[in-house]
């Protein structure tokens, strides 16, 4: 079974049908469904796969070669959960972007979020690095530039790529918002980003951020918050 999903999904199916059984990957490619046997293909992104062991295996190698029949930059590595982890440290951006009216790369251009950036990449990363990942970066999104030690200059440099990654996409809202103000449905974020906050707690790192999105993407759920762009600057770090 191979997991082509966000989030840590390759734990979870591993648990029932055994990590023998079990593949991970990683994906960042756009796409919408908007109806049954309609699907928009908003762009190419990353594909990458791996043993959930690291190790290289023909299963592997064969299903590398399928997949770069869809995207021809498809690679393997050891290190999928750094991978994983760094989409993350993205997806948090991309729940965040969820809660207001702007697309993807107009929301992530709005200077007055950079810090609101940080704090949410900041502590995806503190938490990777706790469970012992390395967090890898794609399509814009450097991991050490929201790590401790990252400077203002390296978050605002890697902001500027991923707009420069989404600008020319067709798909220009994150699936997370067509769940929420399009679909009318609950989202993924207590199978993506609580768990990291979990995480967090576990190891005694607060996750400040985090906590306050995961609120306002219930309360959107709940439809007892409204689609606004201001829900974002009320998330800024006091």
């Amino acid at each position: 079974m191979v997991s082509l999903q966000n989030g840590l999904c390759e734990p979870i199916i591993a648990s029932v049908v055994g990590e023998a059984r079990t593949i991970g990957a990683f994906v960042n490619f756009s796409a919408d469904w908007l109806a049954p046997g309609k699907v928009l293909y908003g762009g190419r992104g990353a594909v990458v796969l791996g043993e959930l062991d690291g190790s290289e295996s023909a299963r592997l190698e064969s299903l590398h070669r399928l997949l770069r029949l869809f995207e021809p930059d498809a690679i393997t590595t050891p290190n999928l959960a750094g991978y994983l982890w760094g989409k993350l440290g993205y997806g948090a951006l991309l729940f965040a972007q969820a809660v207001g009216e702007k697309g993807i790369a107009d929301c992530l251009e709005r200077p007055e979020l950079l810090p609101l950036w940080r704090a949410l990449g900041g502590e995806v990363m503190r938490v990777a690095a706790a469970e012992g990942v390395v967090p890898r970066g794609f399509n814009g999104f450097e991991p050490h530039a929201f790590a401790p030690g990252g400077t203002e200059a390296e978050a605002r440099a890697s902001v500027a790529a991923m707009v420069a990654f989404n600008r020319p996409n067709a798909k220009t809202h994150s699936g997370i918002w067509r769940d929420l103000w399009v679909r009318r449905r609950t989202t993924e974020v207590d199978a993506q980003l609580a768990p990291v906050a979990e995480a967090g707690r576990r190891h005694g790192i607060p996750t400040p951020a985090l906590d306050r999105l995961i609120g306002q993407i219930h309360e959107c759920e709940r439809g007892t918050r409204a689609m606004d762009d201001a829900n974002l600057t009320e998330m800024l770090p006091a």
